[in-house]
């Protein structure tokens, strides 16, 4: 495990404590439909963790509004985050930000083998991923859970170098992180 990408503000006070008084500093991905004074006062926040992407929430940039999505990046570039964008819809946003020149270095989107969420559908999702200029992280490569890790990240890490799931026990974390582990082994 490299990085945490926080969806919400519950786990940040947890995440700051766990890591205070040691060297360690995990790669933050924080996604986020918060703009304005709110975004700062988050941001605030989460400096002590050091966020490397601050992504504009799918809820957001699936609207295809650059001006919504333009005022969260400048906020995320004061903060000295790599400005980023969430989708779920990745056969039409992915395209849209490539022919709009939306300045984002990473975006994340929905990929796995079963098609699970990538919006509108499977191929058209995968070839936007697969030509797309930008980082792309994989949100959702288990699934909702009907995959295996390790069925998860072969699929997953043929297309992309990064995948964030979620994780609700220390079992899931386990066999997640093993999975993990394994699969990048195999890569290398």
């Amino acid at each position: 495990m490299r990085a945490v990408q926080l969806l919400a503000d519950k786990p940040v006070d947890a995440l700051i404590e766990a890591c205070d008084g040691t060297r360690v500093k995990p790669f933050i991905i924080y996604s986020t439909d918060l703009t304005g004074s709110k975004l700062r006062k988050m941001l605030d926040r989460l400096s002590p963790l050091e966020p490397k992407v601050v992504a504009v929430h799918a809820e957001i940039s699936d609207i295809l509004d650059v001006e919504k999505i333009m005022e969260r990046l400048s906020i995320a570039k004061e903060y000295g985050a790599a400005p980023g964008l969430a989708t779920h819809r990745p056969g039409i946003t992915i395209p849209w930000v490539e022919e709009a020149g939306v300045p984002v270095e990473v975006i994340l989107a929905p990929l796995n083998m079963l098609g699970y969420a990538m919006e509108p559908d499977s191929e058209r999702s995968l070839e936007a991923i697969k030509s797309c200029s930008r980082k792309v992280v994989a949100i959702k490569p288990l699934a909702a859970g009907k995959l295996s890790p390790s069925a998860g990240f072969e699929f997953v890490y043929r297309y992309v170098n990064s995948a964030a799931v979620g994780i609700t026990s220390e079992t899931e974390m386990m066999e997640t992180y093993r999975a993990a582990a394994t699969v990048y082994q195999e890569r290398s």
